[in-house]
């Protein structure tokens, strides 16, 4: 099990805390969005949750790997790192940091990807 980065736990609860900007308004964090349809079910609260730790712990992946990586990484070459067959896994997770502007694509195209780079304040 990894261990949480408490920098980078940091950078999620700033950029999904109320009134934090534009990040805020853009891609909170989302509470249990099927609450509404399960009724707080035991069973439903639970897998929420632990989808919610696999959500922050792959956030916590991403924001180090790219931390590694200043020249960026498009997500062929994250998903190749991760030893992953394909981008399906993270993509979503990498777009919510874009959205909370943790990263960013930088316009450039790597074997007809986009590159994504981490926010120099996150460095």
């Amino acid at each position: 099990m990894m261990e949480p980065n408490t920098a980078t736990e940091t950078i999620f609860e700033d950029a999904t805390a109320p009134g934090r900007g534009k990040a805020a308004k853009r891609h909170p964090l989302p509470d249990d969005i099927c609450a509404a349809k399960h009724g707080n079910a035991l069973a439903s609260v639970l897998a929420f949750e632990k989808a919610k730790l696999g959500r922050q712990q792959m956030y916590t992946t991403l924001v180090d790997l790219l931390r590694q990586h200043p020249m960026g990484l498009t997500s062929h070459e994250i998903a190749e790192i991760l030893g992953l067959p394909n981008r399906n896994q993270f993509a979503p997770r990498l777009t919510e940091l874009c959205g909370m502007d943790v990263c960013r694509k930088t316009g450039e195209l790597r074997g007809g990807c986009h590159v994504v780079k981490l926010l120099t304040r996150y460095f």
